[in-house]
């Protein structure tokens, strides 16, 4: 039986399972406005995107990037302040984790053991020659995973 609660929604879930990028690389890609397109390029695909990823989707992705280095800061203050025990079980309500089977940044070796620990409460859904960026990689298919998670378990008003 799942427990009552609010439910959540994970996307490339972190957790146990270290990175299996090279220290820093995504902070690099993800702080560093005046790196070239081309070492972009190269970063995001190791970090963030699946071999398979269309060369186009990386390229986009690189193009429009964006730097917040406040919200960078602040993002990686709270992580390294948040003891992963306070956020592991995400509450107590069911859990959706959608992974992408090539996510070196957040591996998909995170959700099994969230899916052994909590059981029935998880939803764990893989997507194939997807990595980190998976929105942007199988944006169909993590729109329909999310979807189908939803209308098991709706949002309701609290009461």
């Amino acid at each position: 039986m799942i427990q009552s609660g609010a439910s959540i929604s994970v996307i490339a879930a972190v957790g146990l399972a270290k990175p299996l990028t090279i220290p820093d690389e995504l902070e690099q890609l993800l702080g560093e406005p005046n790196l070239t397109e081309a070492e972009k390029l190269r970063l995001a695909r190791r970090t963030l995107f699946s071999p398979h990823t269309d060369e186009q989707i990386v390229l986009d992705f690189v193009r429009a990037l964006k730097y917040w280095p406040d919200a960078r800061r602040s993002q990686g203050q709270a992580h390294r302040n948040t003891p992963l025990e306070q956020w592991w079980a995400g509450g107590n309500g069911p859990m959706l984790i959608v992974q992408g089977v090539d996510d070196k940044t957040a591996p998909p070796e995170n959700g099994s053991p969230m899916k052994l620990e909590f059981g029935e409460r998880i939803t764990l859904v893989a997507l194939k020659a997807a990595g980190h960026a998976m929105e942007l990689e199988k944006p169909r298919e993590t729109a329909a995973a999310i979807v189908s998670f939803l209308a098991k378990h709706p949002i309701t008003a609290a009461r």
